[in-house]
């Protein structure tokens, strides 16, 4: 069977490749060692709620259930607990929001994505929760330990290479991809972000991106083991360490830490938690967001073989285990270009 070459080894890239060896497709991950990864500064949050405006993710229902199983299953295999599926609580600002939370537990079409009402009582005086929290199901994934126990898995088959990612050095002979003097079949890119700079396979993509800032901090005596998210999300990792973010900006598009973003997660740390704190690391990132917030998968029409599978933005852990199960499909031509999806929509 013809071997498939992933290019990029993020959320995305890392869950193809799983998913392409459970489903029995030989392949290589080539991968800088995540040197220019947005995944590995991603906070890793999933859940299937926007939260302000109430509503649902897109196809949140059929998504959400298979990416916890997907995750779950490789914690078993690996033997390495990296999803954290205990749900997230959502600060409750005012009554008004009080109210709004308990009639979309009323509603049938939100209610299994909503776990409770939580007492402030139940969290520390140091945090500012006047009128409670809402749980909703969803969690976190730690991201890099997902990303390094898959690497460790791939490279292990010999399915993994670490090379700088340059798409000048793929060349197209006699109907296939040579990389580096290996032939495969398909091409896959994963590259995330970059995806929106590249004219050769894919140029016009309709990507909006932004770039997000995250804190590492040491918050000695918050006492917090459950993941609150109001005007910033602070995720516990033990050791009274606790990640916290994020920002968004559409300007200077790198993974260069910004001060001025600093500030502003530190301001709306300060608002919620009343406790002195170190910073312990400061990161940045970019997110491959998308205009009309769907990824981007499909075939280049210009270089048949040559495939996308992106444009997860900030849902990528929820997004990616079911979608990369049907994009193999397509992949093998058992099903059909899904058209919510697909890399052409801009001119659909």
């Amino acid at each position: 069977m013809d071997s498939v070459l992933i290019i990029g080894q993020g959320i995305a890239g890392s869950v193809l490749s799983l998913s392409l060896h459970i489903a029995g497709i030989p392949f290589v991950v080539v991968d800088d060692g995540h040197k220019t990864s947005s995944s590995i500064v991603a906070a890793g949050l999933y859940n299937a709620m926007a939260y302000k405006r109430g509503n649902l993710a897109w196809r949140a229902h059929e998504l959400f259930d298979g990416c916890e199983t997907f995750y779950q299953k490789w914690e078993k295999e690996f033997k390495v607990k990296f999803l954290h599926s205990d749900g997230l609580h959502r600060r409750i600002h005012d009554a008004e929001e009080y109210n709004n939370w308990t009639a979309r537990m009323a509603d049938k079409n939100l209610a299994p994505f909503i776990d409770k009402l939580v007492s402030s009582d139940l969290f520390s005086d140091s945090f500012d929760l006047p009128q409670g929290l809402c749980k909703v199901r969803g969690g976190w994934l730690d991201v890099p330990l997902f990303l390094e126990t898959t690497k460790d898995f791939l490279t292990e088959r010999a399915s993994y290479l670490e090379a700088k990612i340059d798409l000048s050095k793929l060349e197209s002979r006699e109907g296939k991809w040579n990389w580096n003097g290996r032939l495969f079949s398909k091409v896959i890119l994963c590259t995330g972000y970059r995806s929106a700079y590249d004219d050769r396979f894919f140029s016009g993509l309709p990507f909006s991106l932004a770039k997000g800032h995250t804190l590492i901090l040491k918050v000695p005596g918050a006492e917090l083991d459950e993941v609150i998210n109001a005007n910033v999300f602070v995720i516990p990792l033990g050791d009274d360490l606790y990640r916290i973010g994020s920002t968004f900006s559409w300007v200077n598009l790198n993974e260069e830490v910004e001060e001025k973003e600093v500030e502003k997660l530190e301001k709306e740390f300060q608002r919620l938690c009343s406790l002195p704190y170190e910073i312990i690391e400061k990161m940045a990132g970019v997110r491959p967001t998308v205009q009309d917030q769907k990824p981007l998968i499909g075939e280049s029409k210009e270089n048949r073989g040559v495939w996308h599978f992106g444009g997860f933005g900030s849902r990528a852990v929820l997004y990616c285990p079911v979608l990369a199960e049907s994009f193999i499909e397509r992949l093998e031509k058992r099903s059909p270009e899904d058209t919510e999806t697909s890399v052409d929509r801009k001119r659909l």
